[in-house]
């Protein structure tokens, strides 16, 4: 709820507002009485790390605690093309991504007893490429699901899956401490679009700057 109401009224509401206002009049009103210009974020200064946010840091003890080495926290997905893509274009197009998203250049470590995030400039991509029998597409997934070693970067992997019926199967894999369900979609849709030649918007804020803020 505190997402959506950012991306319709560009108004930051925090889960303590949300509940001393559980109706929707009573969050009506609230709006109408924050001034938008003081809950705006800024771009975070340049710096060797960045802190984590809270829901960041859960998950990373939570992983390095008695769930060590979990695939609890993976958001896996797929898509199946009816037609083999161009490999060398698709690859090309996950590179772009990840300049453009800091997210896929994102580890994390403690520094001073802090979880804090670190962003690499580059990261070696290569899409991995394989050949399976369709009947065989729900072992393909199952197998591709990995632990992640949360400081080494990127974490997310990809591996396209070719079929003798010249379908193939697009696995994705990133790790829940840098993205969430509507990251997969966002990633899918960017893909796409680099994909078909358009042109993306550029991202005027980061993960990162809503940590630091």
């Amino acid at each position: 709820l505190s997402v959506k109401i950012y991306d319709k009224f560009n108004v930051q509401i925090g889960m303590k507002n949300i509940f001393n206002n559980p109706t929707i009049k009573l969050l009506s009103d609230l709006l109408k009485n924050i001034n938008k210009s003081e809950n705006m974020i800024e771009k975070a200064e340049q710096n060797e790390y960045y802190p984590a946010s809270s829901a960041q840091k859960r998950i990373y003890f939570s992983c390095y605690g008695s769930e060590k080495n979990t695939i609890t926290y993976n958001i896996p997905g797929g898509i199946i093309l009816d037609t083999i893509p161009d490999i060398d274009k698709l690859e090309n197009c996950f590179i772009k991504l990840i300049k453009r998203h800091e997210s896929f250049r994102t580890y994390f470590d403690i520094v001073d007893g802090n979880v804090v995030q670190k962003i690499i400039d580059n990261v070696d991509f290569k899409l991995n490429v394989s050949s399976a029998n369709y009947k065989d597409l729900d072992f393909c997934f199952k197998n591709f699901v990995k632990p992640f070693n949360l400081k080494l970067a990127p974490l997310f992997r990809t591996q396209l899956v070719k079929f003798e019926n010249d379908k193939c199967l697009l696995l994705f894999d990133m790790h829940h401490i840098i993205s969430d369900g509507t990251s997969l979609k966002i990633l899918i849709d960017e893909l796409s679009s680099l994909y078909n030649n358009e042109n993306l918007e550029e991202l005027p804020l980061t993960y990162k700057d809503f940590a630091v803020w």
